[in-house]
């Protein structure tokens, strides 16, 4: 898999499992230049609805004591927003980002990323033929890499990167 050698990886968690309707509760971005991470972001989100119970609440642990305190959506577009701006024009990657991470990117943002995107989960399916799943933690284990702390946004995108 020949990647950029700068490119920015993002990852969401959401009070739900369809990207297109559920609230996003969590989200994480790194910029990487030379296989090395030279900058980071990550926040909770506060959502409107509750995350306790939820099947997606099931997948990440994140819970609704968690995200009293958390920053709501119209600050985390800001400040997301900033830390991306501060990286212009640099590929953006996802595990299963058309699918999820890419809806989420577009509804939090409200604007268009420029910058150019690319789903890994395809590629991975390319790379490693055969798996059963896909997940980053199958294919971490097909590699030899331990998810620790999977399914929250910044161990996402650090088991991606």
């Amino acid at each position: 898999m020949n990647l950029p050698d700068t490119y920015i990886i993002i990852d969401f968690e959401a009070g739900g499992l369809n990207a297109k309707t559920a609230e996003p509760c969590e989200v994480a971005g790194i910029v990487v230049m030379a296989g090395d991470v030279v900058d980071e972001f990550t926040s909770l989100i506060r959502t409107a609805t509750p995350v306790d119970g939820t099947d997606a609440q099931k997948v990440h642990n994140i819970t609704d004591a968690m995200l009293t305190n958390a920053p709501d959506a119209t600050t985390v577009r800001g400040e997301f927003g900033a830390w991306l701006d501060g990286w212009p024009n640099i590929p953006m990657l996802a595990h299963n980002g058309d699918r999820y991470d890419f809806i989420l990117l577009d509804r939090l943002l409200m604007r268009p990323w420029f910058g150019g995107r690319i789903d890994t989960l395809p590629l991975l399916r390319r790379a490693i033929p055969g798996l059963a799943s896909y997940s980053q933690g199958n294919i971490g284990a097909a590699v030899g890499l331990l998810n620790v702390g999977g399914h929250r946004a910044m161990a996402d995108v650090l088991h991606l990167q």
